[in-house]
């Protein structure tokens, strides 16, 4: 594998092995190829250079067994290698932006995405000439300026690019309680809600903020990156429990309909705090 790509391999194993030691995920999900066996000669007419190819055969990516998993708001790891006898087309779709108005729209050939996004999410553009990422949220304000022109956006490291959602999750600031219903910190208050909603939304919030306690009463360590001191089983089965006698509850107290009882399957649902 070229050096130039070591520090995205890193950040990315880094970021997905931190969701395991979470919880958030099963640690067999994520995998580490090591110049993996596909379709090489259909990646390369679909699109991709030379090396974006070869990089591709090294590229950590979390298994289909968390196709569900909302990596950041809205937004989904890609997977390339997981089929290995994946078609031309197969390569050409993950090289189109599928979002109106950009069928038909192809990233460059250097390009890879490394998330997919729903509506407000963010694809992650790595660009295996320069090592560097882009992140593109087709959905935002800026988005007739930006368009398809990803070198209007600004590229980073890797590291500087994942490190925050990194240290946000470590920190606890980001507390997931299934696959795709989160608490995120806060970027401003919220207003668009009546009075009896937001007294709804407050107690929930109050109530997701617990999830902290559990980690942390369970020995996690908000500034370690190893959590050998950690419980992991004991807290899944606190968090599991206390999320179907408290938290299901006071979605179906809001009218939520992905939380009805006993089915608890979940939309597309990200929770700002």
């Amino acid at each position: 594998m070229n050096p130039l790509h070591q520090d995205l391999v890193k950040t990315l194993i880094e970021l997905y092995t931190l969701q395991s030691q979470l919880g958030n995920i099963a640690a067999s999900s994520l995998q580490v190829p090591d110049n993996a066996v596909f379709n090489r000669d259909a990646a390369l007419a679909a699109g991709y250079t030379e090396e974006a190819v070869r990089f591709i055969a090294y590229m950590p990516y979390l298994s289909s067994e968390e196709d569900g998993f909302e990596i950041f708001p809205n937004t989904f790891v890609e997977r390339y290698v997981e089929e290995p006898d994946e078609d031309v087309y197969a390569y050409q779709a993950l090289r189109e932006l599928d979002t109106d108005p950009f069928e038909g729209v192809y990233i460059p050939p250097s390009y890879i995405k490394l998330t997919k996004h729903n509506v407000y999410g963010s694809i992650f553009l790595y660009d295996t000439d320069t090592g560097l990422v882009r992140d593109w949220r087709p959905f935002d304000d800026d988005i007739d300026k930006h368009n398809q022109n990803f070198k209007v956006l600004p590229a980073k490291t890797p590291a500087e690019t994942f490190g925050p959602w990194i240290d946000s999750y470590r920190k606890l600031k980001i507390l997931k309680y299934t696959d795709i219903l989160t608490c995120w910190e806060p970027d401003e208050p919220i207003t668009f809600l009546d009075p009896v909603d937001a007294s709804k939304r407050e107690k929930r919030r109050l109530a997701e903020l617990k999830i902290r306690d559990f980690y942390l009463g369970n020995g996690w360590n908000v500034d370690a990156k190893e959590q050998d001191g950690f419980n992991l089983e004991r807290f899944v089965e606190q968090r599991d429990a206390y999320r179907e006698k408290v938290l299901y509850p006071l979605f179906e107290d809001e009218g939520n309909p992905e939380t009805e009882a006993g089915e608890h399957e979940q939309e597309e649902v990200t929770r700002e705090l």
